[in-house]
């Protein structure tokens, strides 16, 4: 067969008849994204005839650390997607300027039910992910911090005998603080929303707190579970001093905006307002990482039956404070990403 130049059409002699034949037109092979095992895919062809335009596309903005979950081992994850919804998922590049996944099919049946599948692995993916910052309310009040390093020497001097009772899982005195809300922000973008929102809920926190000193009352031990002989965290509650509720009101509102905007999930409205005292995660013993999943339980039935009442003091609350974990300021708090001071 012959193509004249800048013909489309050749010329086939067949049997001695001669027929018109089209040229074929291939293009280069749609990319499919960035894919960790994308070396082992080489023997693919690397062309394919043009495709009929899909009846449904829709691009889907998806932050890239969530990529590599829709991609799977060797691609499988994508792969099976596609074959099962009849799509074709097209996942950008590191370091592509458009950050969206682009889902193509025959039908918006086909493509909704891809996505659906997609959203349902980025959802539990993000469940699985570390919490990386946290809303808190430092206690800065001097003489509350004395009380509580004071408290923590007695207790080590009393129960360094109890079962599981160790001096690494008290509390540093200059880390006493309130938590609010545990937050995900493992991107700038989500880590700026959080900052904003902050700055926007500036003027309401006045509001709840009436432009009044927010005090507080430190007293009592609780435990975060019910067997007192096997506890993991023990607390010291707090309370807005004269009966009052703006302290409560104040955590309703945040936990409350911090849902509506998509950064905590609706199960953690709740907040259990609590200064912690004692944390087994904190335990350092020899040979043994200290981030292990692994808790020692530690036997708080005889600091509870002597010190449930305890009092620690008055405490003015200075603000909210973004901290960031495993970050810590001169101070020894964690280091704030964002702050708000209080009245």
């Amino acid at each position: 067969e012959m193509y004249a130049e800048g013909e489309e059409v050749a010329l086939v002699n067949v049997g001695g008849r001669v027929y018109r034949k089209a040229r074929l037109k291939v293009r280069d092979r749609p990319s499919q994204g960035y894919s960790e095992d994308a070396e082992e895919d080489l023997d693919e062809p690397a062309c394919v005839p043009a495709a009929k335009p899909a009846a449904s596309v829709v691009e889907w903005p998806l932050d890239p650390i969530f990529y590599k979950f829709l991609i799977g081992k060797r691609g499988a994850t994508k792969t099976r997607i596609e074959r099962e919804t009849g799509t074709t998922i097209t996942i950008p590049k590191p370091g592509a300027s458009k950050q969206a996944v682009v889902v193509k099919g025959a039908s918006k049946e086909a493509v909704a039910s891809a996505c659906t599948r997609m959203e349902l692995l980025v959802d539990s993916a993000a469940r699985t992910m570390p919490y990386t910052h946290f809303l808190s309310i430092p206690l800065t009040q001097p003489s509350v911090q004395a009380a509580c390093n004071g408290f923590g020497k007695q207790l080590v001097a009393e129960f360094s005998r109890a079962k599981g009772f160790d001096p690494s899982i008290l509390v540093p005195e200059q880390q006493l603080h309130l938590t609010l809300i545990m937050l995900k922000l493992y991107t700038p973008a989500l880590l700026q929303k959080a900052k904003e929102i902050m700055n926007k809920c500036s003027a309401k926190i006045y509001d709840i707190l009436g432009t009044r000193t927010l005090v507080v009352r430190v007293e009592g031990l609780e435990i975060m579970n019910d067997d007192p002989k096997s506890v993991d965290v023990l607390y010291i509650k707090v309370a807005d001093v004269n009966g009052g509720h703006r302290l409560a009101d104040l955590c309703d509102f945040l936990s409350g905006v911090f849902a509506e905007a998509g950064l905590t999930p609706p199960e953690e409205r709740n907040i259990k307002l609590h200064a912690t005292l004692i944390n087994t995660k904190y335990r350092r013993q020899a040979g043994i990482d200290p981030q292990t999943t692994d808790r020692t339980p530690v036997d708080a039935s005889g600091i509870l039956a002597k010190y449930s009442s305890l009092s620690f003091g008055e405490c003015r609350l200075p603000g909210i404070e973004l901290s960031e974990r495993g970050a810590y300021s001169e101070s020894g708090f964690w280091k704030a990403a964002h702050a708000i001071k209080f009245p």
